[in-house]
């Protein structure tokens, strides 16, 4: 894995360095200003490459370097599947469209790929009665297009500060290492390690100092890639698929939250705001330690810390009671729960007037 490693760090470096340096690069990616964003807590134009890091390497380990190594074959499978979704992610970074329903129907032929070359099927939830239309073949391939591409969407949407996607991605990569069974593919554990090194190579860059994004295609790209190795990890070893659920929760939920929140305050959920949890969380942290704009890579620290800290007992617990459907219920009650204590109590008054009508502390 060494290989996929050097090279995601070699080309971050690259669009690193050159960033603003190359004129291509600075008339191609300089223009979308990442404080433009609503939910953006930068103050200057970085490089949105780091994204283009992770889908490069993995091409080039897979397709030139171990072109003659059929263990790669999955991986190569995969990354030809998600070229819709990182494509989808490139149009929003070079703001060649404002359109939301344009991205959503390009990152949908991925999940109409995933179905038709990667044959993954969710034939059942553990509850009768969608199980009974997800008996129907074309239920079936419309599910595994939406969940394609909400968690994309998800993670795109949790992808606010520096190091939270891709600590969150190395964390349920190391999860699914860690529950690999007799039961797993070779080639299966290939494609999980692929996306652990070639994030890890973005990593470095990206936290805590911000020297690199992801960009949308990048948090897509992830998303995708995730989604599918947690479902490859399902489908082999016969786990419960509240099992899925469970190891995704943090970015479903906050989605979940998310349009619900905006339908509240008569928004469209298509639209971005400042009132995601980690975004929260940042205010409090900034207003209750007053770091400084020298030492804003702090804030990203603890920010990024918290979240961690609050997911990652649920990774464990998901790997501990993989096979149980009621166990897994049970333990999503328990995450919905908590979010909905942490977000509460991370709002300002402020923020409480703007989606509840009411500022009592």
């Amino acid at each position: 894995m060494t290989d996929i490693f050097l090279v995601s760090f070699l080309l971050a470096l690259f669009f690193w360095i050159s960033n603003g340096r190359i004129s291509w690069l600075k008339k191609i990616f300089l223009p979308r200003s990442v404080i433009t964003d609503p939910q953006s807590i930068h103050k200057k134009s970085i490089s949105r490459l780091g994204g283009t890091s992770i889908f490069l390497s993995i091409l080039i380990t897979a397709f030139f370097i171990n072109n003659d190594q059929e263990i790669y074959e999955q991986t190569r499978a995969v990354i030809l599947c998600s070229i819709p979704m990182f494509i989808a992610g490139i149009i929003d970074d070079l703001r060649l469209s404002s359109s939301a329903y344009l991205r959503i129907a390009i990152m949908s032929i991925s999940g109409f790929l995933t179905w038709y070359i990667l044959d993954l099927r969710i034939e059942s939830v553990d509850v009768w009665f969608l199980d009974y239309f997800l008996q129907i073949p074309l239920m079936q391939f419309l599910f595994i297009c939406v969940a394609v591409v909400g968690v994309s969407n998800a993670f795109n949407i949790v992808d606010g500060f520096n190091g939270l996607v891709k600590s969150h991605v190395l964390a349920i990569g190391l999860s699914l290492i860690a529950g690999l069974s007799i039961n797993n593919q070779q080639e299966t554990t290939l494609f999980f390690l692929v996306v652990i090194f070639s994030t890890l190579g973005v990593f470095i860059f990206n936290f805590p100092f911000g020297k690199i994004f992801l960009g949308d295609s990048g948090a897509y790209l992830l998303g995708f890639l995730v989604s599918i190795a947690v479902i490859f990890h399902y489908q082999q070893n016969d786990l419960s698929p509240w099992y899925v659920l469970v190891l995704l929760s943090y970015p479903v939920f906050e989605v979940i939250f998310s349009v619900i929140r905006k339908i509240k305050i008569k928004r469209s959920p298509l639209k971005p705001d400042d009132l995601h949890l980690h975004m929260l969380i940042h205010k409090r942290v900034k207003k209750s330690f007053g770091v400084s704009e020298d030492f804003f890579w702090l804030n990203h620290i603890c920010v990024t810390g918290i979240l961690f800290s609050f997911n990652f007992p649920f990774l464990l617990l998901a790997q501990t009671f993989s096979t149980s459907s009621i166990s897994l219920m049970f333990i999503a009650l328990i995450y919905v729960l908590s979010y909905s204590a942490v977000y509460f109590l991370s709002l300002s008054s402020k923020d409480r007037l703007r989606i509840f009508g009411t500022n009592n502390e």
